[in-house]
């Protein structure tokens, strides 16, 4: 039911702008970001295929936040196509999973915010194996690594759909792991991710895509 809200709303997208788009999606944590800009860090962004995720990128740069989200292309070439022109008028960039970590880190050092998503089982990227719903899952460690590589902070940012509109909630910077022992510090810090995302999921679990294969990677 929420893919089928999702792909109304993802072909409407168009309509929105500075104008209407508060009517419709609620920012609770947006002075998080504010304050992040002001002192410079920028941020990446951890979150999930989640609620309408693909608005969640789209209301910040509405809004005039420089925003970047890593992502996998779209198996639909037409489909694709209608997302990137929706995108690049409202100036959502996307870095597919093959972009290089130094554009990623240029992009961190200059101010602005990296979205990541490393809710899927992804073996084709780096990953850890981390403990999601009482069992083993190979998890994405980029918010880790790029952590450990930058020093930006992480915050989580989730869109949570709410009735007939959403409310986007912006959290504070995660604390993570800093022992010097850098695979360590990959490794827990990645769990503290996974276990962010599985808190959202287990308060609203109609809104994640369940029948992605979450456990296909075995240990």
């Amino acid at each position: 039911e929420n893919l089928g809200k999702n792909f109304v709303e993802v072909i409407s997208l168009s309509k929105f702008n500075r104008d209407n788009i508060d009517g419709y999606v609620r920012c609770d944590g947006q002075k998080i970001i504010d304050r992040l800009i002001q002192q410079g860090k920028g941020g990446i962004v951890l979150s999930a295929h989640f609620g309408n995720w693909e608005l969640l990128a789209h209301y910040f740069a509405i809004k005039g936040y420089k925003v970047n989200v890593i992502a996998r292309r779209v198996r639909m070439e037409y489909f694709e196509n209608f997302l990137d022109g929706i995108r690049k008028k409202h100036g959502v960039n996307i870095l597919y999973r093959d972009a290089l970590a130094k554009d990623v880190v240029k992009l961190l050092k200059n101010n602005e915010f990296v979205g990541i998503m490393p809710d899927q089982d992804m073996d084709s990227v780096s990953g850890v194996f981390v403990d999601f719903f009482a069992r083993p899952a190979y998890t994405p460690n980029g918010p880790a690594l790029l952590n450990l590589l930058t020093g930006v902070p992480v915050i989580p940012g989730f869109i949570v759909r709410n009735g007939l509109g959403h409310e986007i909630v912006i959290e504070e910077p995660l604390k993570f792991s800093s022992t010097g022992d850098r695979d360590r510090d990959v490794l827990e810090n990645t769990q503290i991710c996974a276990n962010v995302i599985e808190g959202y999921i287990r308060r609203f679990p109609e809104q994640w895509v369940w029948f992605h294969e979450r456990w296909k990677t075995r240990p």
